[in-house]
């Protein structure tokens, strides 16, 4: 996460439901946002699950950012294999890579 402009993790659940890092607040799940036109009263669970999911961005980023090299090498070498069927495993690894780069360069904010 070295090139990243988000807060490093790790973030923590307070039980209130607002989501820390160190110091600093990264979400508060009980009030909505000041500059929000619309805001939809969430349930306290949908509110927590959310809290959990925000909570857990760093750790997830870090763990789909580490599977790129790998992916490519597994990829290279299935087609090198010449099967169809490593090719087949191949193209929906692709699949995968591509949809896990599209979502890392989203969290960045490259998207």
């Amino acid at each position: 996460m070295s090139n990243t402009k988000f807060t490093k993790g790790p973030w923590n659940l307070c039980v209130i439901g607002n989501v820390w890092a160190s110091d600093t607040k990264i979400s508060d799940m009980k009030e909505p946002p000041l500059q929000s036109e619309i805001y939809r009263t969430k349930t306290d669970s949908e509110q927590k699950a959310n809290a959990h999911l925000i909570s857990a961005a760093p750790e997830l980023y870090d763990a789909l950012d580490s599977y790129e090299q790998p992916l490519r090498v597994a990829i290279n070498i299935l087609h090198r294999m010449g099967s169809a069927a490593a090719s087949e495993v191949a193209d929906e690894l692709r699949d995968a890579l591509g949809a896990s780069c599209s979502a890392l360069a989203k969290a960045r904010g490259d998207l």
